[in-house]
């Protein structure tokens, strides 16, 4: 994208165009891999992450209903809803 930018746009001001280059050279060196991903890869790793957090919450509502804790106090301390608690608990007997 750089060099197409470059190509098209002549940086005529001296301080200007060093300012460009220290400032592509500086996010040349960001390592976050989710800059090279399209917006739907994006979308769909954000979606992949909520999933697994849930599961997660699940996981551990499941332990705590099992270690005999009221549905609402398990629905506080896991952010799931009563209704969500209540079915897991319907799920594990």
């Amino acid at each position: 994208v750089f060099k197409f930018l470059n190509f098209i746009l002549e940086i005529k001001n001296k301080k200007l165009r060093e300012n460009f280059y220290s400032e592509v050279n500086e996010m040349s060196k960001v390592k976050d891999y989710r800059l090279e991903l399209t917006d739907y890869e994006q979308v769909a790793l954000e979606k992949r992450e909520q999933q697994i957090k849930k599961k997660e919450k699940e996981e551990i509502a499941i332990n705590m209903l099992e270690m005999g804790l009221d549905i609402k106090v398990v629905s506080q301390a896991t952010a799931l809803t009563i209704p969500e608690v209540e079915e897991l608990k319907r799920n594990i007997k």
